[in-house]
């Protein structure tokens, strides 16, 4: 568990994966560690699709997105970054 995690914390954790799996897995492990967590279950890429805000961990904006694979759409206005497997392949979307 990092500082976002930690059971100390005040606030809750709201976790969202590319389509929504892996971070109910994950929200559902820090329940189950008494952290107050929920899942974003529209995922990153329902986020994208209603065309709202990112930003970095420091809080600064962005459009870069980093869909777990190609595959998976993500609106023009977004810089798609994949993986580090899949590095040559990151790209401005359009």
């Amino acid at each position: 568990m990092d500082e976002a995690t930690s059971p100390g914390r005040k606030g809750f954790v709201a976790s969202s994966t590319t389509v929504g799996g892996r971070s109910y897995l994950f929200a559902r492990k820090l329940v189950a560690k008494g952290i107050d967590a929920v899942n974003y279950h529209a995922s990153i890429l329902g986020w994208c699709h209603a065309g709202l805000p990112l930003e970095t961990p420091d809080g600064e904006s962005t459009n870069a997105v980093h869909p777990y694979w190609r595959i998976f759409r993500v609106p023009d206005q977004y810089d798609v970054k994949l993986m580090a497997m899949n590095k040559q392949e990151n790209r401005p979307h359009g």
